[in-house]
């Protein structure tokens, strides 16, 4: 046989070849998907930059010139927007009305897909629109600081909601947006040198000159229904000695609602009062959404009694936000952790939802991780208004959603 033939018939080696031929488009493939999830992560970051420009600048708008809108609107956006490698190329803030329109461009260099002609830099852009409302906002906060909290689930979400106080401040003026904050675990707790002679308060298991502030829920059906305490025990309002003790499934776990819980801090423009108390949080304890609801009910309620000594604007718009990472495993009344049990703590939460909602309150709820996606979305106010949080650092992304729908920020990509 001559050489030639057997050449041609000779297919030893023929995969590496067609491996090596495949081998540079599989990488310029790879290196194409990687820069455009760099691309797509760099665009949330420059919008989300751009959002928070745009509402922190759209109040202090109509005092300031155009090179000082813009300088203002620059210098917040950069405090925000911290992507490594995109160059910015252009940015503006000016205003259109009762709005500011804050936008801004820039290019992220490529790695593998630089190899191909005009490829070597990806646009960035991103636009965002604030419109001033003037109408008062009452905003009760309902956070769940139960002991699944701990690490970086209590750290996200302090950074968060710390985001959205900064945002909420930026945009208020003579003390027209007001913030409430309702923390819950198993239990609440309200200052015991303001409130131990209160009437409405009824002692169990510890006497009124040893309580130290902390409730559980009221009787059935006055924990869901909101109904006004009458002078009977049922309607009153249980306060119980805090709990403290040791986690049965942890030795090495402690819990303290005694010294570690912070009392609920009723409707305040005191944005520093409140940004300490966010930052000093401590996680612990059972859950139990109920109670937690129930008292950021109470602060938006003009005749609760724990409202004695603040007034209210009757045209104020009422927002709560409910986050919470788990389901009710803790109630007075029924043990969660059975089928019957869970149902019942449920449906206590979600008529409490109910009630909340009919009283003209928007209701924003955030399911951070863990618990019931069922109870969470039906709960708020529209599903729009329901945020399934699955990653810790996303949490931030909620709470300013939240922020731009509370300011009617719209956006334009």
């Amino acid at each position: 046989m001559r050489a030639s033939t057997r050449f041609q018939r000779d297919h030893r080696g023929s995969i590496a070849v067609i491996f090596c031929l495949c081998l540079v488009p599989i990488i310029i493939a790879v290196g194409i998907a990687l820069d455009y999830s760099r691309a797509s992560s760099a665009r949330t970051a420059m919008q989300a930059a751009a959002d928070s420009a745009a509402l922190a600048s759209v109040h202090h708008a109509a005092a300031m010139t155009a090179g000082e809108l813009k300088a203002f609107a620059r210098k917040q956006f950069d405090a925000s927007f911290n992507n490594i490698g995109v160059a910015l190329t252009d940015f503006n803030a000016q205003t259109e009305g009762t709005s500011v329109v804050v936008t801004a461009g820039g290019q992220l260099g490529t790695s593998l897909m630089a190899v191909v002609p005009g490829f070597s830099m990806l646009p960035i852009k991103a636009n965002s629109r604030a419109a001033w409302r003037s109408a008062s906002i009452d905003i009760a906060l309902v956070l769940d600081i139960t002991r699944s909290m701990e690490g970086s689930r209590m750290d996200e979400m302090k950074a968060a909601v710390l985001a959205m106080l900064d945002a909420l401040e930026a945009a208020s003026t003579s003390g027209n947006v007001r913030v409430s904050l309702v923390t819950f675990n198993s239990q609440v707790k309200i200052d015991p040198s303001l409130y131990r002679n209160a009437p409405w308060l009824r002692f169990e298991g510890v006497t009124q000159a040893a309580w130290n502030g902390c409730l559980n829920e009221r009787d059935v059906p006055y924990n869901y229904n909101s109904a006004p305490h009458n002078g009977s025990v049922p309607t009153k309002y249980y306060a119980e000695p805090c709990q403290v003790g040791i986690f049965p499934d942890d030795p090495t776990g402690s819990y303290d609602n005694d010294n570690w819980m912070e009392p609920i801090l009723i409707l305040s423009d005191d944005f520093d009062l409140l940004r300490s108390r966010v930052s000093s949080l401590i996680p612990s304890n059972n859950t139990n959404i109920t109670i937690g609801a129930a008292w950021g009910l109470a602060t938006l309620t003009p005749d609760h009694p724990i409202n004695s000594t603040i007034s209210f604007d009757t045209s104020s718009q009422k927002i709560m936000v409910l986050l919470s990472d788990g389901h009710n495993t803790e109630s007075r009344f029924v043990d969660p952790f059975t089928t019957a049990g869970k149902a019942t703590a449920d449906k206590y939460t979600s008529d409490l939802c109910q009630k909340i909602r009919s009283n003209g309150i928007q209701l924003h709820t955030i399911r951070f991780i863990e618990g019931s996606e069922a109870l969470m979305s039906a709960c708020a106010s529209d599903p729009s208004m329901y945020y399934n949080v699955t990653n810790v650092s996303n949490i931030d992304s909620a709470f300013m959603s939240i922020v731009r729908n509370i300011m009617h920020l719209r956006l334009t990509h």
